[in-house]
């Protein structure tokens, strides 16, 4: 179950418009970026994505693997 939302994450849910979950899963899953490509659009770091993508049990890529779109 995913934990509760950080207020940098509502902040940026403020920002965009959309929830975390869905817009985290729609740059990097649908749209293949990498996690640096998030936290850069994000503006917040990639370790910061990678902790947020686990704290909300979206799966990531291993190092390394691209995208498959």
């Amino acid at each position: 179950m995913a934990r509760r939302k950080t207020p940098t994450m509502r902040l940026i849910e403020m920002q965009h418009g959309e929830p975390i979950e869905s817009l985290l899963r729609r740059l990097y899953v649908d749209e293949g970026k990498t996690l640096a490509e998030v936290g850069k659009e994000l503006g917040i770091s990639e370790g910061a994505v990678y902790n947020w993508m686990l704290r909300l049990d979206i799966p990531t890529r291993r190092p390394g693997v691209a995208s498959s779109h």
